[in-house]
């Protein structure tokens, strides 16, 4: 169940808002307990039923092992609470220095840096970016290092679920800004961010880089299958 994860993160306002604070998580019981009460009944029902469609026997399984679907269902929400709550809980101190350098160079692409502070996060399944790396080597899978293909590959494969994973993962991004120390790489990052929310072909060049960041992990599984 863990490669579809991103089918399964907590897309709601109020969890968002908790899950987007800046101490570290723990994943204790009451903390997890906390993020469920957070979500709404709508979303868990939304989180259980793609759960069901992309990953049924993982739910078959815990249920025919406890004995108990209720029991299976509450143990797929409290894997999706424990494993969204930390994602980009924090930019990474690193990033922040090398973009706060680079952010005066006119080379410097605003959605790279995003793509970048994105990376905590995931914005495609496993089985999706094993399907894109297939399609773009034509079931070879070629040197996976130019980003237009994986554009052209996210583009179908862009839905309105993609859509919502991405302007949470975004708002995560934005509660964090500026960051103090650090001006120019704040002013890059809000810039992208507000790149992505007015231009759909800008969300699609972004959806390419961090499928293209999902690529090596699905050329391995495609090759150890080959």
């Amino acid at each position: 169940m863990a490669t579809l994860f991103p089918v399964l993160r907590p897309l709601d306002a109020a969890f968002e808002q908790w899950a987007g604070g800046g101490e570290p998580f723990e994943a204790s019981r009451e903390n997890v307990d906390t993020g469920l009460a957070l979500i709404s009944a709508a979303e868990r029902e939304r989180i259980l039923g793609a759960a069901r469609r992309h990953c049924g026997e993982a739910l078959e399984d815990p249920a025919a092992a406890y004995g108990d679907a209720l029991e299976a269902a509450q143990l797929v929400l409290v894997g999706s609470v424990a494993a969204g709550a930390p994602e980009c809980r924090e930019l990474h101190h690193e990033l922040l220095v090398e973009l706060e350098r680079d952010a005066g160079l006119e080379a410097l692409d605003p959605l790279a840096a995003l793509a970048e502070a994105l990376a905590c996060a995931e914005l495609w399944s496993l089985p999706e970016a094993v399907a894109a790396a297939w399609n773009a080597g034509e079931g070879a899978l070629l040197p996976l290092n130019v980003p237009v293909v994986l554009a052209a590959e996210a583009f179908p494969a862009w839905t309105e679920d993609h859509e919502r994973r991405l302007r949470f993962l975004a708002v995560r991004i934005a509660g964090k800004l500026p960051v103090p120390g650090f001006p120019r790489a704040s002013a890059a990052l809000d810039d992208a961010l507000g790149l992505v929310e007015r231009d759909e072909d800008a969300r699609l060049r972004l959806a390419g880089a961090m499928l293209e960041a999902a690529i090596p992990a699905a050329a391995a599984i495609v090759a150890a299958a080959a």
